[in-house]
């Protein structure tokens, strides 16, 4: 699992605070913090009860979010779509997605082509159990079962060449460039 910071709060849900500041925030896509000037637009944003959906956020934890404009009008804002758009926990941090290399009891998956630093993650969909092991013996995934999955990030430009330590005819590669 990619480390990307902090879990910001989901956008178009909540609004925010912080202690040293009296301003509350709507909270917009990519962490985006947005002032509320008034009252009345809190209200038109959030009901009646908005005052009960803010939450007091540490200072240190402030730096997690980027300031963009401050509202002028409830129109400029529309939670239920912000909240639409963050689909994913990982979307404000831009962590990327990892390579999936599936083994059967066939062989691997076509080679990869993936960028240095990207996850790859084996998975055996396979019956049996199987590997994925470096034929330099530099890395492994150990033994996974039916079902079973191990990740690993490479960093460097090269290709990777990987075999079966259960089944020699299984063997694969990964381009990393």
């Amino acid at each position: 699992m990619q480390i990307g910071g902090n879990v910001t709060y989901k956008p178009g849900v909540k609004m925010i605070k912080i202690n040293s500041d009296p301003t509350v925030y709507v909270i917009a896509n990519g962490g985006e913090l947005r002032g509320i000037p008034s009252e009345e637009v809190a209200e038109e944003l959030y009901g009646s009860n908005w005052n009960t959906q803010i939450d007091d956020v540490p200072d240190g934890f402030f730096s997690n979010y980027t300031l963009g404009s401050e509202l002028e009008f409830a129109s400029q804002f529309d939670p239920a779509s912000e909240e639409a758009g963050a689909w994913n926990i990982g979307s404000d941090k831009d962590l990327q997605s990892y390579t999936l290399i599936t083994i059967s009891d066939n062989g691997y998956d076509d080679g990869a082509s993936v960028a240095p630093g990207t996850a790859i993650r084996f998975y055996n969909a396979g019956s049996d159990k199987h590997t994925a092991s470096a034929d330099d013996g530099s890395w492994g995934t150990g033994t996974l079962n039916s079902g079973e999955h191990f990740s690993r990030y490479f960093d460097e430009d090269d290709e990777l060449d990987f075999h079966d330590a259960y089944d020699s005819n299984l063997s694969g590669s990964i381009n990393l460039e």
